[in-house]
């Protein structure tokens, strides 16, 4: 039923004695409704019943159209004077001055602003971010991404570290304890972790002193790089100070944290193992990513081929020589074009400020290039001490 008439029959209906529970009833309507139409009812005026305009009686006040011009010719001519204010209160302060009114009020003239598009002018260009060179993993088992978490503790005072690596391409992840940084206690877990994820062509990692070696000899490379390039994986350090570069990993350390780590109580070391290697196979077989179509990462982690670690492996091993391996390094140079790799410092190109470059250590040659957008912008020597690294095997 339209509405106009329906409101006539509500009434009309009433007027005739019948009641409003009735009315109400029978037109299947509320007693509140029925009385504000009952309230409008006015005899001898035909369009009592009709609905109202709902805009507001009282229109603001309109600025008119020359003062509305005046404020943009404001705006425009304090955008092009040096050092002047240029907002609104600068605005209505000029518009004083020119004598006029009525003198609209700051929010009006901020409106004004936005309405001609006269705001990204105020806005000073962003500088260019340098271009961060960073790795493309297409398929599984091309970078692999690791970080060490701690120190955690559990109760008694057991303090322990997790080791985490993680495909870069497929987000599947081998995770160890250990319970210190020494050398020894890293490279173990590391293999334990390839015995299951499958060797890298490059592996990614922050600049922890557990996975350099010594500050005091910093062209002597700690255990666990000699052990990557052993079995022929490059190894690239992250620029310092920037953890977000190794991103993924870092992700996947908040889902440990909430999901694992946090969300139940060990009761012992032993427990806390158990439960890792069930938790990272849940997260192996389970856990779904956009990036990989909503498929968990063994979907497409095993779907790929992947360079097995050699059987029997033990850290013991030692290669008699040494092959074409290469250790990389992302920094940020700075005001003077120059980066620092471990403890040593290098002038790269004082042309080169505050930009990202790669230097790449080649062990075969004893060589140190350095690379700015795949151009290679320097060539240095750089005597890598070999005798010693094998006195420490």
């Amino acid at each position: 039923m339209d509405q106009v008439p329906r409101r006539i029959e509500a009434i009309s209906r009433r007027l005739h004695g019948e009641s409003v529970v009735s009315i109400c009833r029978s037109l299947a309507v509320s007693r509140r409704w029925f009385y504000y139409w009952l309230s409008r009812y006015t005899p001898g005026e035909p369009t009592w019943a009709q609905d109202r305009s709902r805009a507001p009686h009282h229109q603001r006040r309109k600025l008119a159209a020359g003062l509305e011009q005046l404020v943009c010719q404001v705006r425009r001519r304090l955008l092009k004077r040096k050092y002047a204010q240029r907002g609104a209160v600068a605005i209505q302060w000029e518009l004083r001055q020119l004598g006029a009114e009525p003198l609209p009020e700051t929010w009006t003239i901020n409106r004004i602003i936005r309405r001609h598009h006269l705001r990204p002018e105020d806005k000073l260009p962003r500088p260019a971010r340098p271009a961060y060179p960073a790795l493309e993993a297409k398929t599984p088992g091309l970078v692999q991404q690791l970080d060490l978490v701690g120190p955690r503790y559990l109760s008694g005072g057991v303090r322990f570290y997790g080791f985490h690596l993680i495909d870069a391409a497929s987000n599947a992840v081998a995770l160890e304890i250990v319970l210190s940084k020494q050398e020894e206690c890293l490279c173990q877990a590391l293999l334990q972790a390839w015995r299951r994820l499958g060797l890298p062509r490059l592996r990614q990692l922050d600049n922890e002193l557990s996975f350099r070696g010594s500050n005091r000899y910093p062209r002597s490379f700690g255990l666990l790089i000699r052990l990557c390039l052993a079995l022929g994986v490059e190894v690239r350090f992250i620029p310092e100070g920037e953890p977000w570069r190794n991103g993924i990993v870092e992700h996947f350390n908040d889902t440990y944290d909430k999901s694992f780590l946090r969300s139940q109580y060990f009761r012992s070391l032993g427990h806390l193992q158990r439960e890792l290697g069930r938790f990272e196979r849940f997260h192996n077989e389970h856990h779904r990513y956009a990036k990989l179509g909503q498929r968990p990462p063994n979907a497409v982690h095993k779907a790929n081929p992947r360079r097995a670690l050699p059987e029997h492996l033990a850290l013991a091993w030692v290669p008699k020589s040494w092959k074409d391996g290469k250790v990389s390094f992302t920094r940020l140079t700075d005001a003077r074009g120059s980066v620092r790799f471990f403890t040593e410092r290098f002038l790269v190109d004082p042309l080169l400020v505050h930009e990202y470059v790669v230097g790449t250590i080649s062990i075969k040659d004893n060589r140190l290039r350095f690379y700015h957008q795949h151009r290679c912008v320097k060539d240095t020597n750089y005597k890598v001490s070999k005798q010693q690294l094998l006195s420490h095997m």
